[in-house]
């Protein structure tokens, strides 16, 4: 269920079409859905090989356990890196380095897109708007666009 909507979301942020409200929250439901995607693995990882993390008490049950990776998932996506919680385990340390550059490329590449002034925006925009012609005083044709404003 969780997956089916995230792919969901992830479908709408990224369609054609104009940026909306809706759109850059969708963003980041998606960046938030990778904190619990990746806090849930960590959770795992803990849970299989209890010494992959230095600084924590060995796993038991309840939700301290998923509560704590969920902080180091959110501390390694935004690189805050506090340092309370270590990586020691190969695998652990891929994964944290897989998150962190994940944490830093999402945002660098769906930010730029979700600007109203960005390329594509404008070239919707104009696409969108009806062109009128007309002749200038040397006969050439001038394409204008109309801007009806509510």
């Amino acid at each position: 269920m969780f997956g089916a909507q995230t792919w969901v979301v992830a479908r709408a942020v990224y369609a054609p079409g104009r940026v909306t409200l809706y759109r850059v929250q969708g963003a980041v439901v998606l960046y938030l859905n990778f904190a619990i995607i990746f806090g849930s693995v960590y959770r795992l990882m803990w849970d299989l090989i209890p010494t992959a993390f230095a600084n924590v008490a060995v796993p038991a049950s309840g939700f301290t356990e998923i509560d704590t990776m969920l902080y180091f998932s959110l501390t390694t996506l935004t690189t805050t890196g506090f340092g309370d919680i270590t990586p020691v385990h190969p695998f652990a340390r891929g994964l944290a380095n897989l998150g962190a550059i994940i944490g830093q490329l999402y945002p660098a590449t769906i930010l730029p897109g979700s600007s109203p002034w960005s390329s594509s925006t404008v070239a919707a925009d104009r696409a969108s708007k009806p062109r009128t012609t007309r002749l200038d005083r040397d006969g050439h044709r001038r394409y204008e666009t109309s801007t009806v404003v509510i």
